[in-house]
């Protein structure tokens, strides 16, 4: 999927870091309760998301990268 589609996989990891980021917020000063700990944890998951994301780019960019050279050597 990453090969193919890799421009909609980041799309929805960039939907999946915002859901994330959004529900960090409403518990962000609770200091008991529910929201405290779906605000923690939404905002971990925003962060695993984000580091995804960085790393699929950086990827992409190499897999391209390396494709172009070898366009060229041809």
């Amino acid at each position: 999927m990453i090969q193919r589609h890799p421009f909609r996989l980041m799309l929805g990891l960039v939907v999946l870091a915002a859901v994330f980021f959004a529900l960090g917020g409403p518990g962000r000063n609770d200091t008991s309760g529910p929201w405290m700990y779906v605000s923690g944890l939404s905002f971990i998951a925003f962060l695993l998301t984000t580091a995804t994301l960085v790393v699929l780019g950086l990827y992409l960019l190499a897999v391209r990268l390396r494709a172009h050279r070898s366009a060229a050597d041809r």
